[in-house]
């Protein structure tokens, strides 16, 4: 055998190696796919809390003034932090935090992303001017991203386009005036601190957002801004006062989960959806099948590439044996030794 013959020889034995190893890990590979887990996920879940808002301190002022010469009652989950300083700067009223409907979300990093916090049904309702001033705010909330938050309500209120605040009577209060509906009515910047079981939000520099087609000049109002009786703009005392949050939480996680070998798994003989029912799931339950008829199909795919890659290791190294001349080789040695042997 020449040089070069071996080293086509070699070189023929390293590619049909590695030909041969990476057929061989295509199903390895498509196998440990399959047997690979999904991680953990984990939430965290609002268990409870306190919304405290004095909603804002100058129309306080106004409602027991001189000028209104009015109050306002309380309704609901709602309390006073000091009934005997209404018109405080730290007063606020104290709402409950409805577990049921207020979300957090809290990235790897413990930082609030995204939050929408309601309160359980609440209603404060403000009176003066002689009951030409009458307006209910209802279960008020907040939504966040990041660090920019917007404070809302319910309200119901009572609207005759046209009439100026004090030009309302108790007469107005007809299910044709009524207006009422939930919006948010002002923004500002927030703080979160995230403890162990607790969150806490402080949002401060509040200010009113008044809606685009309110001009209480010409007294006309756009939803919400009934709550006030378009007042407020950002010309004339936007400012509320600071919310504050405390949030009682707890994160669950569900288990590490191993893909199902079997999309259909979750069908019943017969075609019955066992998870659930309707045109939804039903979509659901076709596209998963879908996608798992396709994986099959790879699997297969993947097992074919792996033979077809074996046989043509073999192939490979047949024809560089030939081309070497080693076949011819060792035909000739095996001819010197039966001659020498006597056996031809």
């Amino acid at each position: 055998m020449t040089f070069k013959s071996l080293r086509t020889t070699l070189t023929a034995g390293a590619l049909t190696l590695a030909l041969g190893s990476s057929a061989l890990m295509v199903p390895s590979a498509a196998a440990e796919e399959k047997q690979g887990s999904l991680p953990a996920q984990c939430k965290t879940l609002v268990t409870g809390g306190t919304f405290n808002w004095g909603v804002k301190r100058s129309f306080r002022q106004y409602i027991q003034g001189n000028i209104a010469r009015g109050s306002w009652s309380l309704e609901g989950n709602v309390k006073e932090s000091d009934p005997g300083n209404r018109a405080g700067k730290d007063f606020q009223f104290k709402f409950e935090v409805d577990p049921k409907t207020s979300t957090i979300e809290v990235n790897d990093e413990g930082k609030v992303t995204k939050a929408d916090i309601r309160t359980k049904p609440s209603k404060i309702t403000f009176e003066g001017h002689k009951g030409s001033l009458y307006t209910n705010f209802l279960n008020p909330y907040v939504i966040a991203e990041g660090d920019g938050i917007q404070g809302g309500a319910g309200y119901l209120a009572y609207y005759v386009p046209g009439k100026g605040m004090t030009e309302y009577t108790p007469k107005d209060r007809i299910e044709k005036n009524r207006v009422t509906g939930s919006d948010v009515f002002s923004k500002g910047q927030g703080t979160w601190t995230v403890g162990t079981g607790t969150i806490k939000l402080d949002a401060s520099n509040m200010m009113y957002v008044p809606k685009p087609g309110t001009d209480s000049w010409k007294g006309i109002l756009e939803g919400i801004d009934a709550l006030f009786m378009g007042m407020y703009n950002a010309d004339y005392k936007p400012e509320l006062d600071d919310i504050n949050v405390e949030l009682t939480t707890k994160k669950e996680c569900s288990p590490p989960q191993t893909p199902a070998d079997d999309p259909d798994s979750n069908m019943k003989p017969g075609g019955k959806d066992t998870q659930g029912a309707g045109n939804h799931n039903q979509g659901s339950s076709n596209s998963e099948m879908a996608s798992g008829h396709w994986k099959k199909i790879a699997e297969v795919w993947n097992y074919l590439l792996g033979a077809a890659g074996i046989l043509g290791m073999f192939a490979i190294l047949a024809h560089a044996l030939k081309v070497s001349g080693v076949f011819e080789g060792v035909s000739k040695q095996i001819n010197d030794f039966l001659h020498k042997g006597k056996f031809r």
